[in-house]
């Protein structure tokens, strides 16, 4: 098996289940599919050793796996949602057109996102922005792996002692 086989299948775990409509709600408590994640990398690890994970390899694996996730996650938006600059650019107009209080709305920010350097500027933040967030909360994820996994190792070791 390819050592980098738990930060993959961590990664594709992130990405689809953070990128499908309605399921990506989940991310919305705790980033529930991002820490599951990390925790799933950690006990692929686990699985392959019978000495407890280190709490480095669990965490650079993990890190990886946000890595992976939040790609995949940005590809699957991409490619699911359409998040072009033109399309996001006419919804923060339409958005701000239609808001009951968009008398209150100050002018430089109605110019500033009807510009399409901003809009552009937006939709990189919108598509690139997960990839970083994912890769440092799976990374925490994966830590929190190593700490239930490692206590259930070591119990395990001195029972059958």
């Amino acid at each position: 098996m390819n050592k980098y086989q738990p930060a993959l299948l961590g990664g594709l775990f992130i990405g689809v289940l953070s990128s499908l409509p309605y399921v990506n709600l989940g991310n919305c408590c705790c980033c529930l599919w991002v820490v599951s994640g990390g925790v799933l990398v950690t006990y692929l690890l686990q699985e392959r050793q019978q000495d407890p994970v280190e709490a480095s390899r669990a965490a650079l694996m993990g890190l990886l796996a946000g890595l992976i996730g939040g790609v995949i996650c940005m590809a699957l938006n991409v490619m699911l949602h359409g998040m072009d600059p033109a399309t996001l650019q006419e919804g923060f107009r339409r958005a701000i057109e239609e808001n009951p209080r968009s008398a209150e709305i100050p002018p430089w920010f109605r110019e500033w996102f009807s510009s399409p350097a901003n809009a552009r500027l937006m939709a990189t933040i919108m598509i690139l922005g997960p990839i970083p967030i994912f890769a440092v909360v799976s990374m925490l994820g994966s830590l929190l792996g190593a700490a239930f996994f490692t206590r259930k190792r070591k119990k395990d070791a001195e029972q059958s002692s």
